[in-house]
């Protein structure tokens, strides 16, 4: 046994797990693929072929938000199927990634029922780290399999321009390498739409903002990563070529859950209510009359001196919270100690968004946790820019928890 095995089995044994399962966890690099078919679709395609009825949920970032390949495929649902009774769930929020998506999704996505979910995390979940996706995506992917066993599953890759030096390299980008591990232990097809476009781009098919120069050639996306049409339409017509390469099931059978991937995955990830979560000074005000109500209830909003504190037992704590051209900053304290200034203010606060903030993170799961947040009178800059904000206050709408509340406020 070489020393690198020797040090992947010590590590193993200190951790409590099995070798061959902390291998699975370790980041390796990993040869693209433009699809993998794993255990396919069975029960989706099984379902349309006798024309029941099938719930396709879409569950991503801005890219399956925007009306493109979301609306795009499940038009080709429609058309291909057309003795199916066929339902669609719009769970997207720009600008998120998996880890506000395993809290969500107790209220986004599991109430629909979905027979099928497509996951798009693989541009916004950024740099990784590997393990925290892999945790978080593996918490998705146990939530879903463990209230609707039957429900099938399939990761779409979609492309950022940073991806372009790992492909170039024969690499897969980090947060794929983390959802492909996912992927191959709960048997879940996935599909790499961003390296189909990448092998376009080097082919000279299709141009790329940032990457080439040849302007004759129609462009994939206005940005880093947001398709125009013809992109999602690139991202429609190869997805439609994967799926079939997939096989109807003979019948709908539930799918196993083997054993964890990650001991630290986020299946007990929850949303509160703020009011069942935290002890509010008397300055914030609830709003019920606002445009979020598809994600939460009560708004809660904070201005200048109000506090509020949350006592828990449990390991994460974040806020899911709404960010605009006036929102301001808070200094955040965790178990009596001063952890900095959070700003609710970036370059992107051009408009009123939602958003995601943690709080606390790797803490003593068995310990009673407090975090007091306490709303500063200086209205924020937006970090590397001269952006200032044109307010202080603060904007609530659920508490995201790994864990308990210990009293509840009412």
């Amino acid at each position: 046994m070489n020393k690198t095995l020797i040090l992947v089995a010590a590590t193993a044994l200190t951790i409590g797990l099995p070798a061959a399962q902390a291998t699975k966890l370790q980041d390796t690099p990993l040869k693209p693929a433009l699809y993998t078919i794993r255990r396919g679709l069975p029960n989706t395609l099984f379902k349309l072929k006798h024309g029941n009825k099938v719930t396709i949920a879409y569950f991503g970032g801005s890219i399956t938000a925007a009306e493109g390949w979301r609306v795009l495929t499940f038009d080709w649902f429609k058309k291909t199927y057309p003795r199916a009774n066929l339902q669609q769930i719009h769970a997207a929020i720009g600008g998120t990634g998996s880890l506000l998506g395993v809290f969500r999704m107790d209220r986004d996505l599991l109430p629909h029922r979905p027979d099928l979910v497509f996951v798009e995390f693989a541009v916004n979940d950024g740099f990784g780290p590997f393990r925290k996706v892999i945790d978080q995506m593996e918490g998705i992917v146990r939530k879903i399999r463990k209230q609707y066993p039957e429900t099938d599953i399939c990761f779409f890759y979609t492309i950022h321009q940073r991806h372009f030096k790992d492909y170039d390299a024969g690499n897969s980008p980090v947060t794929i390498r983390a959802m492909e591990a996912v992927a191959t232990h709960y048997g879940i097809p996935s599909i790499n739409g961003g390296y189909k476009v990448y092998q376009l781009v080097k082919a000279g098919e299709l141009g790329y903002p940032g990457i080439t120069r040849n302007k004759s050639l129609p462009i994939f996306s206005k940005d880093a990563c947001h398709p125009h049409q013809v992109g999602h339409k690139i991202y429609t017509e190869f997805i439609i070529e994967t799926i079939r390469h997939m096989q109807a099931g003979k019948a709908i059978l539930p799918h196993p859950l083997p054993a964890t991937l990650s001991t630290n995955n986020y299946e007990n990830a929850r949303m509160l209510a703020p009011f069942r979560a935290c002890q509010f000074s008397s300055g914030w005000r609830k709003q019920t009359n606002h445009k979020y109500k598809n994600h939460f209830d009560e708004l809660w909003t904070g201005k200048a001196g109000d506090s509020l504190s949350i006592r828990f037992k449990g390991t994460d704590l974040l806020l899911f919270d709404v960010v605009g051209p006036d929102t301001g900053q808070f200094e955040l304290f965790v178990d009596g100690k001063r952890k900095g200034n959070i700003l609710q203010y970036d370059k992107y606060c051009t408009y009123y968004r939602l958003h995601n903030t943690r709080l606390a993170t790797n803490l003593q799961p068995d310990k009673i946790h407090e975090v007091t947040l306490k709303i500063l009178p200086t209205p924020p800059t937006a970090p590397h820019t001269e952006m200032k904000s044109k307010g202080t206050h603060v904007n609530i709408g659920a508490i995201l928890l790994r864990g308990q509340i210990v009293h509840d406020h009412h």
